[in-house]
């Protein structure tokens, strides 16, 4: 495999590849929302990783590196039935992780800029080699490119449950779990909403900051180890899976992404962190809809109010301040990048979502592709998963040409010749015998 990968890089030396980012280095935003939650270990298994051309990538360098002490065996493989070796299905720590995949862009040929994308703009494709110019610091620099692949993860707006929309946004009452930084000092008890692995991540981590937690969802926790079913990763059910998604149309499609994520679960790691928090008593949990009580303040406290779908209050209490842990509600059109290509380009949304082409083209025969997210509709539930954005990374690359990387020229068939005159003399003498068949 490495030697399959090496060659098509050897064979395509003549293809550019530039990225460009708002941060200065990979993965920058990964790493400090991981750093932001003291996240010890991936949720995905050692099997999801950005290697296209080996899925044992990540296991062989904790082995060749000697850290498999850093892959947490969670997922009892031979319990749960699984094709695939044990170990691949274990969780590697957030340091093997990104070791990883720092060794691997080492590894890649291509440009990283640092920048801030102001537009994409193109001009005629049948005169020009390098049709598109992508402009950055709004045009004081630019790039041209043959092709742009948009891959700029989860898009859309922080979801505010009604009961907090009366809290303005810019109060410190009131957070997102990326500003855990602005939680005050002598706020000793913080309500955080969400059902999902955030919310409880949110949780853990101001419990270790010396926090008393409220935990509110609107349903029980789920237990789940991965965020979408294991038969979206199952050797033997994921191909029927996406083949089945693909073929729905698109209302049934928006639905599908909504019922495999099936609104947020927690691993059973962190489940066992939880019951033991409660059993502390620095943590409690509440189901039901939480809510802002305009009821007048004691001592800057916030009122809450805890309610059943029927509106009827089974719990209230006083917080120093709220941390929301929501998720988002997609909306492409949130980011700029993308609003500025809807504009010059314009296709269908569908639930926040652009309805791109079969092979991820933003429009057909346009050399604009997105992954990750953006592609969700054509990708499927783990489109904005590890192995749902390599899936992507296959399809673009395939349509980019690029499949034939893997032989620098195609191979020959040494009976060619041979079958070709079978075939054309099959082909005469059909051609008689119809004739005479006429003539009768």
């Amino acid at each position: 495999q490495i030697n399959r990968r090496n060659h098509s890089f050897k064979v395509h030396k003549r293809l550019k590849v530039c990225v460009v980012d708002v941060n200065d280095s990979w993965l920058h935003s990964w790493k400090k929302n991981f750093e932001t939650l003291d996240i010890e270990f991936l949720r995905s298994p050692a099997l999801a990783h950005p290697d296209n051309f080996d899925q044992n990538a990540l296991l062989a360098y904790a082995v060749a590196n000697n850290r498999t002490d850093e892959l947490l065996d969670t997922v009892n493989a031979k319990n749960e039935k699984l094709f695939a070796p044990m170990n691949l299905w274990n969780l590697p720590s957030t340091r093997l992780f990104l070791d990883f995949c720092e060794n691997l862009a080492d590894s890649l040929d291509h440009d990283y800029i640092q920048g801030h994308i102001s537009g994409i703009t193109m001009k005629s494709p049948d005169t020009l080699r390098h049709p598109f110019r992508v402009e950055l610091e709004n045009g004081r620099r630019f790039l041209t490119a043959k092709a742009v692949i948009l891959a700029t993860g989860p898009n859309g707006r922080s979801t505010v449950p009604p009961g907090f929309q009366s809290i303005p946004r810019d109060s410190a009452r009131l957070l997102s779990w990326t500003q855990l930084n602005r939680v005050l000092p002598d706020s000793n008890r913080i309500l955080v909403v969400g059902g999902g692995l955030t919310a409880v991540q949110v949780a853990l981590k101001l419990i270790k900051l010396g926090k008393t937690c409220i935990l509110c969802s609107r349903r029980p926790l789920v237990e789940k180890h991965f965020d979408i079913g294991l038969e979206w990763f199952e050797l033997r059910t994921a191909a029927k899976r996406i083949s089945d998604f693909y073929y729905q149309d698109i209302a049934d499609r928006l639905t599908a992404l909504k019922k495999a994520r099936g609104g947020g679960s927690v691993p059973p790691l962190y489940m066992r962190e939880v019951e033991k928090a409660e059993c502390s008593g620095k943590l409690r949990r509440i189901v039901g809809e939480a809510r802002h009580d305009i009821r007048p303040e004691q001592n800057g406290l916030l009122n809450i109010a805890v309610t059943t779908r029927e509106n009827v209050e089974i719990d209230s209490f006083c917080v120093n301040q709220i941390v929301l842990a929501c998720g988002i509600e997609p909306d492409c059109r949130q980011n700029p990048v993308v609003k500025s290509v809807l504009d010059t380009w314009p296709i269908p949304i569908q639930g926040g979502l652009p309805l791109v082409t079969d092979d991820l083209r933003w429009k057909a025969k346009l050399p604009l592709y997105v992954v990750g997210s953006l592609g969700a509709l054509n990708t499927g539930p783990d489109a904005g998963n590890l192995m749902g954005i390599r899936r992507a990374a296959q399809l673009v690359s395939d349509s980019l040409e690029c499949r034939c990387c893997l032989r620098e020229k195609a191979q020959v068939n040494p009976f060619e010749a041979l079958l070709l005159g079978d075939s054309t003399d099959d082909d005469d003498s059909t051609d008689e015998d119809n004739s005479s068949d006429e003539d009768d």
